[in-house]
């Protein structure tokens, strides 16, 4: 998993799938396996945000990572794994659609996601990723209260982020 993401992150999209059909018959149903496929799209969207070619797949991939996720959960309500990889992949979601200022979408997967992440951080509160995703939260919070005031009535459901805790 560490090689794939690495791999997406390096963008060497060609050695993501290696990694990943290893991981698939490895650790088959797990929620790892859609995800990591998606950050090939992912990185494919951020490096052109005009394009939208990926995003209708990018979403599939991310429905299949919740949808693995949930099956986990109907057989344990506590598997870390499912709920660090469902909040993941809706938070994905939710930023892709702040991309596209598509705000009830973003707002419904924020909302969504925000049980998963709350339960990943009160288990392990040093996690870098759960560290990250809050960041990205507290950034985004402030700055679309700011910069798109008819996202307001939506907003008031969420709580405040900070932009200068998000940044750092």
């Amino acid at each position: 998993a560490e090689a794939a993401l690495a791999a997406a992150n390096d963008l060497r999209f060609a050695d993501v799938e290696t990694h990943v059909v290893a991981l698939a018959e490895r650790y088959p149903g797990h929620p790892a396996v859609p995800f990591l496929r998606a950050q090939t799209l992912w990185w494919r969207i951020l490096l052109d945000l005009s394009n939208n070619a990926y995003d209708a797949p990018f979403n599939q991939q991310m429905d299949a990572v919740v949808r693995a996720a949930d099956a986990r959960l109907r057989r344990n309500r506590n598997d870390f794994d499912a709920r660090f990889f469902r909040g993941v992949a809706l938070g994905y979601k939710a930023r892709m659609h702040v991309n596209r200022s598509r705000w009830w979408p973003a707002a419904r997967d924020g909302k969504d996601a925000l049980d998963d992440v709350l339960f990943v951080s009160r288990r392990n509160e040093g996690n870098p990723d759960y560290g990250f995703g809050r960041g990205l939260y507290d950034y985004y919070a402030e700055v679309i209260r700011d910069r798109y005031p008819a996202a307001l009535p939506v907003l008031v459901f969420f709580p405040d982020g900070l932009r200068e805790r998000g940044l750092a």
